[in-house]
């Protein structure tokens, strides 16, 4: 996987739309995203996660790719292993940039009302972003902490 380059956007101020979850742990684990300002696709990652913030690994992915896989996933298939495939080669295709994205939910009463807050920040020299899968991390707010990141 190559490193790419966030939007400016995502480093000033981040808004992203979920376009399609593509795994579920408590809430979202990984998905589709893109930035509402200039359009750019992403793909996050769970790597961390405390009771209101989570922290995912995240990639430049290009729209086309995503405009395709969204649509097949959506379509189904009788075949078990295709999503998985579908999404494996969505994953070579993904630019990982050096730094997280935390999404930190606020709920406003005691309804289903959340406030979604978007933050990217870049890791310190020496951090490295989780590259495993979130089911093999500890997922207990350590990286998280050691980020330093006022959220």
């Amino acid at each position: 996987m190559s490193q790419g380059t966030p939007c400016s956007h995502l480093t000033s101020q981040p808004d992203l739309e979920v376009l399609f979850v593509t795994d579920t742990y408590l809430s979202i684990a990984q998905a589709f995203t893109r930035c509402t300002a200039c359009l750019q696709h992403y793909q996050i990652e769970l790597v961390d996660l405390t009771t209101s913030i989570r922290a995912f690994r995240i990639s430049t992915l290009p729209s086309q790719v995503v405009a395709a896989t969204v649509q097949s996933l959506q379509k189904g298939s009788c075949d078990v292993d295709r999503a998985s495939a579908e999404l494996s080669f969505v994953s070579q295709s993904a630019e990982l940039l050096p730094g997280v994205m935390l999404r930190q939910e606020h709920s406003e009463d005691a309804g289903d009302n959340k406030t979604v807050r978007w933050v990217y920040t870049e890791l310190a020299p020496g951090m490295q972003v989780p590259r495993a899968d979130w089911r093999s991390l500890a997922c207990d707010g350590s990286f998280i902490k050691s980020l330093n990141c006022d959220i």
